[in-house]
């Protein structure tokens, strides 16, 4: 079953952390802290138990996915333990959420999967309690505010899973008081079920918040190392990374629109062109701001 999944909008400040990396199968999960960093006037952090890896953020994009095409109207008493299930914080909980109603077989087609066993639900499950164990912190002019990545409530008929109140935003488009959209990184699905290496999903993930359509940028190839792994300091690892790296990008360079070269002193030349679907889509946003 195919995922009608396109796109997944994603919080520009959570996207912009290394949270999910390259983790070698077999290999103990260390735990991850992330932050602070800047990202215009906000400061963000994030704690999580274990590192979160390629599998982890296919999910966490397709919750985004679901939420905007189908939220869960909750009720109250659902919605309350929905909602006590993040943690907010005092300031965070005066803000928006947002939840979606699925059972893991629903959730596992949607991250683009092209076949099902009980083994690939168990790690749906897995992973939604990894994700639901990630404290995020984040302060935004005098607002100090907490809570957790997602919640996961487990019923009879499914599980209902709610975004945090950056991720809701993002995912929801949701306009502020001055009608502009929230910053979000929009994540082209398509494009990332054509790329078989994790390396190759990470860094497109990181590469379409931070490179803008009809942008060329030039990366040293240590700096898009540290999006993807989590360790890259000896010697002969590091040479396994880069060798991992040059595929991943290979593999990027064939989607339509973007283009990976390589100049002298380990410096990656990286264009994103506009495609005809963003260009189509460009001009949809363009109308309905007229319309407006």
């Amino acid at each position: 079953m195919r995922s009608n999944l396109t796109h997944a909008c994603i919080d520009l400040a959570i996207q912009a952390l290394p949270l999910f990396v390259v983790h070698g199968r077999g290999r103990q999960r260390p735990a991850l802290t992330l932050g602070p960093i800047s990202f215009g006037n906000t400061r963000i952090e994030v704690h999580a138990p274990v590192a979160l890896t390629d599998h982890d953020q296919s999910v966490f994009y397709a919750l985004h996915g679901l939420a905007a095409i189908q939220p869960a109207d909750l009720a109250p008493d659902e919605l309350g333990e929905a909602r006590d299930g993040l943690q907010l914080s005092e300031l965070a909980a005066q803000q928006l959420t947002a939840s979606v109603r699925c059972t893991s077989r629903e959730l596992h087609w949607a991250t683009g999967a092209s076949s099902v066993g009980t083994d690939s639900l168990t790690r749906v499950v897995e992973t939604l309690h990894r994700l639901a164990s990630v404290d995020l912190c984040w302060t935004q002019g005098l607002m100090n505010a907490s809570c957790r990545l997602i919640s996961v409530v487990e019923a009879a008929n499914g599980l209902v899973v709610t975004l945090n109140p950056r991720s809701a935003r993002a995912a929801l488009r949701v306009r502020g008081s001055d009608r502009r959209v929230c910053q979000h990184a929009r994540i082209d699905l398509d494009e990332r079920r054509h790329l078989s290496t994790e390396a190759g999903r990470l860094l497109h993930s990181w590469l379409s918040a931070t490179l803008g359509y009809g942008r060329t940028w030039r990366y040293h190839e240590e700096s898009l190392i540290a999006h993807a792994w989590i360790d890259s300091e000896r010697a002969k690892t590091i040479e396994r990374r880069r060798t991992q790296l040059r595929t991943a990008l290979e593999e990027i360079g064939t989607l339509e629109g973007w283009t990976v070269s390589s100049e002298k002193g380990r410096v990656i030349v990286i264009s994103r062109a506009f495609s005809a679907a963003s260009s189509a889509r460009k001009a949809t946003v363009r109308g309905q701001r007229d319309d407006e």
